[in-house]
């Protein structure tokens, strides 16, 4: 006979459920999960530690996204949070936050309607994925590149007098500073 480790299915079913909050909440990535009137009613681990938030809790049942978010940012999330309520579809966004320290940090966002069994939607998950690293190497990488093109550009610069001031020299003799033969060949119309 074999061996299980669950006697119902009610408590596979527990388990489950008790495995998938475990992963969620330990998880590197931002989850929570908001009501439909877009009240926080779950923040992962990930999320309030890269806020610096000691205790998320406090947030539970709080309007989301936070008040010291930037302006932009809330109203973006705001308007994405209802698109995907009205419409029942997932939503996605990149958006730059600031934790309760100030520092900015970058967020990519998806937003997801969630109905349990029923036609009708639920809640509201939101998996956000920190993305400061690769925002600020584009940044840095933007800023390199317009470096680069203002050194490209004086460059040209310097090659297009340094080549002005060869052609004058090849049209100039150098004892009488006079224009010479190739001057002269190069002004005079061909017979």
């Amino acid at each position: 006979m074999p061996f299980t480790k669950f006697r119902t299915k009610e408590d596979q079913l527990r388990f489950s459920e008790e495995q998938s909050h475990v992963w969620i909440d330990h998880s590197p990535v931002c989850t929570k999960i908001i009501d439909l009137d877009f009240n926080l009613q779950f923040m992962s681990s990930a999320g309030a530690k890269a806020l610096g938030m000691r205790d998320v809790t406090e947030c539970y049942g709080k309007p989301y996204p936070f008040n010291f978010y930037p302006q932009s940012f809330r109203e973006e999330m705001s308007e994405n949070l209802r698109k995907a309520r009205d419409t029942g579809k997932v939503i996605e966004q990149e958006a730059a936050v600031v934790d309760l320290d100030g520092n900015e940090l970058w967020f990519h966002s998806t937003i997801s309607p969630v109905s349990e069994g029923s036609n009708q939607i639920d809640y509201l998950m939101i998996v956000s994925i920190d993305t400061t690293a690769q925002n600020k190497a584009r940044e840095e990488l933007e800023l390199l590149n317009d470096k680069l093109e203002a050194e490209v550009y004086k460059r040209t610069l310097e090659l297009e007098n340094a080549n002005k001031q060869l052609h004058l020299l090849s049209e100039t003799d150098f004892l009488t500073k006079l224009p010479n033969r190739l001057a002269f060949d190069r002004r005079s119309p061909c017979f």
